[in-house]
């Protein structure tokens, strides 16, 4: 499966990806939930933003010069799960939650119902490109360049169709210029 990293929260300028980079890591981005919950914000369901980049999600290029994040999902006000001795019940135990390091796991766990999808449809688990492919072909474009967005924001439903031979998909998802070994790759 692959590893899941956050990009960090200290956007908005272009290079500001965090380290670990590189190899087979894919790194989260935090796009927007807003107006959920009247919880922290006053504000009705005429004023809901969901799917904006969210301006402290940190953007690309890496220091390697990949394309960072790969792939966006919920980092900014969505509901997520709290510690039962905070909340002092289940029935009250999750809270809002901001910050790409909600937006990753939440990348990582649509990651895992995409190798369950694919390993009921096709009887094996997928390869890391397949994953990856599956992942970045799923995402919804926001409107902002690849930098700030990577594939889009994440989407469970799509991601899945596509791991079960439902939907098609294009692979590689990510190709990068430049030459490796002495071969030049335009």
């Amino acid at each position: 499966m692959p590893a899941f990293v956050s990009t960090g929260n200290g956007g908005p300028g272009y290079g500001t990806t965090t380290a670990p980079n590189g190899g087979t890591l894919l790194k989260g981005g935090a796009s927007t939930s807003y107006g959920s919950s009247t919880y922290w914000e006053l504000v009705g369901p005429d004023q809901f933003t969901y799917g904006a980049i969210q301006p402290w999600s940190n953007r690309g290029p890496s220091g390697l010069g990949d394309v960072d994040p790969d792939i966006v999902c919920v980092g900014a006000w969505g509901f997520g799960s709290t510690p039962l001795n905070r909340a002092m019940n289940g029935q009250g135990a999750y809270d809002l939650f901001g910050g790409t390091s909600m937006s990753s796991p939440l990348c990582a766990g649509i990651a895992a119902l995409v190798y369950d999808s694919f390993q009921e449809a096709h009887g094996r688990w997928p390869t890391w490109q397949e994953a990856t492919d599956t992942l970045n072909n799923s995402g919804q474009a926001l409107g902002y360049n690849v930098l700030a967005q990577g594939a889009g924001n994440a989407d469970a439903l799509r991601s899945t169709a596509i791991a079960a031979g439902e939907a098609t998909y294009m692979t590689p998802s990510q190709w990068q210029v430049g030459d490796y070994r002495g071969t030049d790759y335009p």
